[in-house]
């Protein structure tokens, strides 16, 4: 039988390409790769980047960096720039190759100067949290607001989250709040999600009822990072009366989208639960640690160290601190510190008198 995509031109590819990535992020997975998969064969770049995600992330296939590489090396020698950025994500994570900083910020770069607006928000944080690099909270927040400017919506959250702490700048909390505002008059899922929790952490009584009408907004719209932050304020119990079975079913949405924060969100919730299950939750952190949460895997450390959902076991228990500190997570590097000195798990590598 002739295929579906057979004869199309350069012209047609782009309306076919965009339908194709909208069945993927609806989670239509087959039909959405089977596309893919042809126009890959005629050399298309973009659908190559798709296919490597799935790969990555084990998104309608089974989690293959191999393969993942592959179709990223045949997108960037079409000089592809999203797949620069994958790379760059890849090397960072130590996804298929050897974990190495050096390579993922080239990538980074590489990605940028050839016009790949989110490679600023990738080398930001590589700023921000000193992963490879000295900590650089300036640049980061430079890089940041050139991506804002260029139009890049999670940027401009970013920034606004750097406002309220004054990282990278002068604290300057009313500031944060007006571009919030201005992104939710906009209709912004990402501006109602952020203000949100900024009302959540720092809101008096009465911008807390409004944070929980913004994440519902936000939910209906769709977005999987406010399902998982409204679970969260179930599980919580402060704002709104704790209700475990609308915090599961909103996570399991979450994680339907491949939203990353929710797969730690869903064992954090079985650990909360009157009667916690502990080896669920240990399959769940490590499900978030695989997809690179660096505060997931300082936390599958302090399970192995507890002992809870698996033996104890310290020496694995450092492994995987060391994992998180590498990454820039403050947990992890705390508890990473701790074991070389206390000698937990391993050698004591550095103590003083």
């Amino acid at each position: 039988m002739r295929s579906l995509f057979a004869g199309r031109t350069k012209l047609h590819r782009r309306p076919l390409f965009f339908w194709l990535a909208s069945k993927f992020n609806l989670q239509q997975f087959e039909p959405a790769l089977a596309g893919f998969e042809e126009l890959a064969a005629q050399g298309h770049a973009p659908s190559m980047d798709y296919l490597a995600k799935a790969f990555a992330y084990g998104l309608g296939r089974e989690r293959d960096f191999k393969a993942a590489l592959a179709w990223l090396r045949k997108a960037r020698e079409a000089n592809d720039p999203r797949s620069a950025d994958y790379l760059g994500e890849m090397y960072m994570l130590g996804w298929g190759v050897a974990q190495d900083f050096v390579m993922a910020r080239s990538y980074f770069e590489l990605a940028d100067r050839l016009g790949y607006i989110p490679a600023k928000r990738s080398l930001a944080w590589m700023y921000l949290d000193g992963i490879g690099v000295p900590v650089d909270a300036e640049r980061g927040f430079g890089l940041l607001s050139a991506a804002a400017q260029q139009g890049h919506e999670r940027a401009t959250t970013d920034i606004t989250f750097l406002y309220t702490k004054g990282i990278g700048t002068e604290k300057n909390a009313s500031r944060a709040v007006a571009m919030l505002d201005d992104l939710v008059r906009k209709g912004s899922a990402d501006g109602m999600r952020t203000l949100a929790r900024y009302y959540l952490r720092d809101g008096d009584k009465t911008q807390r009822k409004t944070a929980l009408d913004l994440l519902e907004k936000a939910v209906a719209l769709g977005d999987g990072n406010a399902m998982r932050t409204l679970a969260d304020v179930y599980v919580a119990g402060r704002e709104t009366k704790r209700d475990f079975a609308k915090a599961e079913s909103l996570l399991d949405q979450a994680i339907a989208q491949d939203i990353l924060a929710a797969y730690r969100s869903k064992a954090l919730l079985l650990l909360k639960m009157p009667d916690p299950r502990y080896d669920q939750a240990m399959y769940w952190m490590k499900e978030a640690a695989s997809r690179g949460n660096a505060r997931a895997m300082a936390d599958v450390g302090a399970m192995y160290e507890q002992g809870k959902g698996v033996p104890v076991d310290e020496s694995e228990a450092r492994i995987w601190y060391g994992k998180s500190a590498e990454l820039g997570d403050s947990s992890g590097a705390r508890r990473f510190g701790q074991s070389l000195y206390m000698g937990t798990g391993g050698l004591v590598t550095s103590k003083t008198a």
